[in-house]
């Protein structure tokens, strides 16, 4: 909804004026850096997956990322609303995910 505001509310003769004298070659880079980089996420979270005993394809937990990672930049909740997104969609997929020991209540008699 941002994101189609910036656009609602934008010049567009004015950024596609921007937009044509950009140069293309920086434009693909930048591009590919931040594919880069969400693959990056996306391998870390992968392993972290991995380690907690789940597999899950490189592929599925990329598009989690890029969704999970999306909300965060729309909604200011200090990375929650990404956080409970990357949940729903892994437990969606029946990946269980508890809370990692260091975070579990224990006892101790």
């Amino acid at each position: 909804m941002a994101f189609a505001a910036l656009f609602a509310f934008a010049d567009l003769r004015e950024l596609w004026r921007v937009l044509s004298q950009a140069d293309l070659r920086l434009l693909l880079l930048s591009a590919g850096c931040a594919l880069l980089s969400y693959a990056a996420m996306s391998r870390s979270y992968q392993g972290i997956a991995t380690a907690a005993g789940t597999k899950v394809p490189f592929w599925e937990m990329f598009k989690i990322t890029l969704v999970a990672n999306t909300a965060n930049y729309l909604v200011s909740t200090g990375g929650l609303s990404g956080f409970a997104l990357r949940m729903y969609f892994l437990n969606r997929r029946a990946i269980a995910m508890e809370p990692p020991s260091s975070f579990r209540w224990r006892r101790r008699f």
